[in-house]
């Protein structure tokens, strides 16, 4: 996950193209990461407030949101809740 993080803050830099160690560029980034952290949790607590009948389902999306941390997080904000709800 640490090397995950270290990636995201690379690409951030890289793509808004600003000095990654002035202050302005390291409090953007830690904004950045931090909106991402904080949508994981909410993503893991809105998995398991769904039914118990829907365990298998809610054990892969909640594996897939932590094992490939952007990729599950993007992918359940579009196709989870759907899935989940139905």
């Amino acid at each position: 996950m640490l090397n995950s993080i270290k990636l995201l803050i690379l690409n951030i830099s890289i793509i808004f193209n600003f000095k990654l160690f002035t202050m302005d560029g390291l409090v953007f980034v830690y904004l950045i990461v931090a909106v991402w952290i904080l949508l994981s949790i909410r993503a893991i607590i809105e998995i398991s407030k769904f039914s118990y009948k829907m365990r298998m389902k809610k054990l892969i999306w909640t594996n897939l949101v932590i094992i490939f941390p952007f990729g599950g997080l993007i992918a359940y904000y579009l196709f989870g809740k759907q899935n989940l709800s139905a």
